[in-house]
């Protein structure tokens, strides 16, 4: 806590309170020299620290491996040349859209969960939240129908969806050729 020094301030006229007469009011000032109530600071409490680098959210929180991931963070803290990253690698792209928004691209490379954390230029690294990425569609296919299905279904903020699915599909036909996979698949393509 900042040292202080005590400095007489004179009385108001008499009249301008509901005591008359002359008084001393003594006053602490911080080294910065403003006196307190005027910077937050009353009865010797320190101001608060400004908000952490911290995060709430992350959308989307899945993906698929080798395709590129737009990303949104939002948390508290962010200033500008925050950097998004996984583990110890940046993510391209990072713009700090606010002191709460910031979008990154991401383009996971295993089927796995990834750390993702915002560091500051301060060195300030906040709480991590996770991304995970399925199989690359070529394995997917190996599945069950259901795993085909939950890996469609997560491809929903995906650009390449429609192409994804028709790959699959044709991929379906020639391979393995399940009528109630091919027909599911068939209906998902265009469908947002």
């Amino acid at each position: 806590m900042a040292e202080t020094f005590l400095q007489t301030q004179k009385a108001h006229a008499p009249g301008r309170h509901q005591r008359s007469g002359q008084r001393s009011d003594y006053r602490g000032y911080p080294d910065d020299g403003m006196p307190w109530g005027q910077n937050g600071w009353e009865s010797g409490v320190a101001p608060p620290a400004p908000a952490g680098l911290a995060l709430t959210t992350l959308t989307p929180t899945t993906g698929v491996v080798f395709v590129e991931a737009a990303l949104t963070i939002t948390g508290s803290g962010f200033v500008t040349g925050a950097v998004a990253y996984t583990g110890a690698i940046a993510m391209t792209n990072t713009v700090v859209v606010s002191p709460t928004s910031i979008t990154c691209s991401f383009l996971p490379t295993a089927a796995m969960s990834y750390d993702i954390t915002v560091h500051n230029p301060d060195a300030q690294v906040s709480n991590a939240l996770v991304f995970t990425s399925t199989a690359a569609q070529e394995d997917v296919l190996d599945g069950t129908i259901d795993d085909v299905k939950a890996y469609v279904n997560g491809l929903a903020n995906n650009d390449f969806r429609d192409d994804i699915i028709q790959n699959l599909l044709d991929r379906e036909r020639a391979n393995r050729n399940r009528a109630t996979l091919v027909t599911w698949l068939d209906q998902q393509t265009g469908v947002t």
